[in-house]
This record gives structure tokens, C-alpha cells and sequence, in this order.
């Protein structure tokens, strides 16, 4: 196996932002030229989520695992 790390980004919601920022340890947050950049503390690591300045946001971080089961269901609320 390389030393090399592999990393993927996602185009996600302004919820799904909110979602991932709430389900994980805020380590920092920075503003720059109208987007913020949170780092964020994962079970598989650290991620960067990219608040953008038209509402969007992006999620950068390892490749997700293709074995682990992902909870897609909306939440009632």
C-alpha cells in the first residue's frame, strides 16, 4: 500500500452541511472571500466542509467505504 492518502468531494445541501456539522467535533471554522471552512473531527479521520456563498456546500474527506451502509432516510422534523 502507498503512503499516499486519496480524497473525494461531495456537492451536498445547505441541510445536509448542517447535518454532517452537527453529527461531528467542530475543530475549526475560517471565512474566507464570502465561504467558510469547517474542519471536523470523523470516526475515519477529519473532513472539510465548504460553506458556499450560493447556498451550496461541498464535504471533503476519504472515500467513503463501500462496505459501510449509509442511513439515507429523512429524519421527522
Amino acid at each position: 500500500m502507498s503512503g499516499k492518502c486519496s480524497l473525494e468531494y461531495r456537492a451536498v445541501s445547505r441541510e445536509a452541511l448542517a447535518e454532517h456539522l452537527g453529527g461531528h467535533e467542530i475543530l475549526s471554522a475560517e471565512v474566507c472571500a464570502g465561504l467558510t471552512v469547517y474542519r471536523c473531527a470523523t470516526g475515519d479521520g477529519e473532513t472539510l466542509a465548504i460553506a458556499l456563498p450560493d447556498g451550496s456546500a461541498l464535504i471533503v474527506g476519504p472515500p467513503l467505504i463501500a462496505g459501510r451502509a449509509l442511513d439515507r432516510r429523512r429524519k421527522p422534523g
